[in-house]
């Protein structure tokens, strides 16, 4: 799904449920999440690419748990 962006788009919102949502936080940045993500958790993931077709594992910077 992240690797179909349009290259338009250089911010994206993406939403889902756990624990598929805290399993990709975890592969697009490397980062295990102690304790898990929390109900209405959310991540930012910076990614240093030009287009989205290059995303994939441990390619992303986790800048932060919103727990």
């Amino acid at each position: 799904m992240i690797n179909n962006i349009d290259d338009q788009y250089s911010r994206v919102i993406i939403t889902g449920h756990n624990p598929t949502f805290e399993y990709m936080i975890e592969y697009l940045s490397n980062h295990a999440i102690a304790g898990g993500l929390s109900t209405s958790g959310a991540a930012h993931i910076s990614f240093e690419i030009d287009t989205w077709a290059s995303v994939t594992e441990g390619l992303g910077t986790l800048k932060k748990l919103y727990n």
